[in-house]
This record gives C-alpha cells, sequence and structure tokens, in this order.
C-alpha cells in the first residue's frame, strides 16, 4: 500500500518532472507544500483511480 501511495504522492514520470522544473513550474503537491502550513492539509480520494492502468491518481487532489 506504501508503494501506491509512493507512485501517487510523486504525480508522473521523471520526464514530467524535469520539463516542468526547466519550465519553472511546481507539481500540484509541491503548490500545496507552499501554500499551506506544514501537517495543516489531509488529502483525500488519493486512491480514487488506483485500479486504472497508467494512471496512479485521478488528476485531482482535495483535501481539508
Amino acid at each position: 500500500m506504501s508503494a501506491v501511495r509512493a507512485t501517487i504522492e510523486k504525480g508522473g514520470g521523471a520526464g514530467y518532472h524535469e520539463q516542468a522544473a526547466a519550465r519553472g513550474k511546481l507539481f500540484a503537491r509541491e503548490r500545496i507544500e507552499q501554500l499551506v502550513d506544514a501537517g495543516s492539509f489531509t488529502e483525500d480520494g488519493a486512491f480514487a483511480n488506483v485500479l486504472a492502468d497508467g494512471l496512479p491518481a485521478d488528476g485531482v487532489i482535495t483535501g481539508t
């Protein structure tokens, strides 16, 4: 279960991260980390699309 969660939290392959970094962009969870106080955001629905092949999540991050 923790391996699946790590894949979801990574938010895409290394190529996507390299392209985003080259353009000066942050991934969604990186933006959330900068917007909220540490430990104050609880993500829900992280496993919403976990059974779809090649899609680790549903593309929406929600939480409180």
